[in-house]
């Protein structure tokens, strides 16, 4: 308790996100996630599950989240790249499909889902009894009540994304300048 409550006083964002295979993308609805972001010239277009059939959500932008996590007692730092600001979205998603078209394996049972970094072609066997080669990259834990996994990610604070517009006379003036 005390770990976390440290963590909470330096500003560490306590996040869960959705582990997704529908996804496209990952996506976060707080701009706070980011350590960079990128608003898109045009917002992209997003159907949605939880919106029903033929609604859409916008994409304002993408960019980093840089994160810790926990594997078992050790924790793990983790970059995400191409990470999708939607701020209507109803949950952070962690996009399943993007991390195993990117040549990650993922398993799901014994009450976790585990994200293994990239192995081999042919080092696991359909229906054989498994010894997976590769390194733990994630761990998400079952949520038996939501029947789904979610990923504890906890989110330090940025230096300060600042977003707003602001005029050339308003920086002007901040500078000291007249007029």
């Amino acid at each position: 308790a005390s770990f976390y409550g440290a963590a909470k006083a330096a500003g560490v964002q306590q996040t869960h996100w959705l582990m997704d295979s529908g996804a496209s993308s990952h996506v976060t609805w707080c701009l706070d996630d980011f350590a960079d972001y990128k608003p898109f010239d045009t917002p992209l277009n997003f159907s949605t599950a939880a919106s029903g059939s033929g609604s859409v959500v916008q994409g304002l932008g993408e960019g980093t989240v840089k994160a810790w996590t926990f594997i078992g007692d050790k924790r793990w730092y983790l970059t995400l790249t191409n990470v999708c600001y939607v701020p209507r979205a109803s949950s952070r998603l962690f996009s399943t499909g993007t991390i195993e078209k990117n040549g990650y394996s993922l398993f799901q049972g014994d009450g976790k889902m585990i994200i293994f970094d990239k192995l081999p072609k042919g080092s696991v066997e359909h229906g054989a009894t498994i010894s997976i080669p590769g390194r733990v990259v994630l761990e998400a834990p079952y949520i038996p009540v939501l029947n789904l996994y979610t990923l504890h990610l906890e989110i330090p604070p940025s230096k300060k994304l600042h977003l707003s517009v602001q005029s050339y006379k308003t920086w002007h003036r901040r500078y000291g300048h007249a007029g």
